[in-house]
């Protein structure tokens, strides 16, 4: 019995490991899956800085949405102002999108490195006000503008299917998963705990 226990233990151990990954956007909670664009995004209620607010998006296998092309933002724009209309959120409310130029000055880069091909903004920027200018928010009408980073804004984050790894055991107690090979704080490990279909 010992022999057999064992055995269906380092079985579950090499399926989660090896075999198991952990889904796509659309089988998740709380992220909704646009067709058109082929993005999932999710809107977190709340408003914070840029770098918090792509860490809430980190935690929760995302990073701020990233509107690539005229498809994708036309539908990111109707995505917020339903989640904004149906969260009874002021008219006139912003949201960061993952766009930056904190690696280079007047060299806008999306998060995770992907260059910028296509652009949205308000006519006169970026401009820098202030000289301190560098993470991006898309206005009331959609239009993108820089502002600094610190500025309190809403959330809307993109599945990145990059985030994804297989389900990997870290310790005997299978306590953590790992998120882009770091182990996790205690609410990402909840929610791939919960999320995840690979489970020790």
């Amino acid at each position: 019995m010992v022999y057999l226990k064992l055995a269906l233990l380092l079985a579950v151990f090499a399926y989660c490991k090896y075999s198991v990954t952990c889904g796509t956007c659309k089988d998740r909670k709380g992220w909704y899956y646009s067709e058109k664009a082929d993005r999932c995004w999710m809107y977190i209620g709340g408003e914070v800085g840029a770098i918090s607010a792509n860490r809430l998006c980190y935690i929760r296998l995302g990073v701020l949405a990233r509107p690539t092309s005229s498809v994708i933002q036309e539908e990111l724009v109707k995505f917020r102002n339903e989640k904004f209309n149906h969260h009874g959120v002021a008219k006139g409310a912003k949201a960061w999108i993952g766009l930056n130029d904190l690696g280079n000055e007047g060299t806008f880069t999306w998060t995770g490195g992907k260059p910028l091909n296509y652009t949205n903004w308000k006519s006169g920027e970026p401009n820098n006000h202030g000289g301190d200018e560098h993470c991006v928010y898309l206005n009331p009408e959609g239009k993108w503008m820089d502002q600094e980073c610190e500025a309190r804004f809403h959330i809307l984050c993109e599945f990145d299917e990059t985030a994804l790894k297989q389900c990997t055991k870290k310790d005997k107690l299978c306590q953590y998963w790992t998120v882009k090979g770091r182990c996790t704080q205690e609410e990402s490990k909840k929610f791939m705990a919960e999320n995840c279909s690979c489970f020790c």
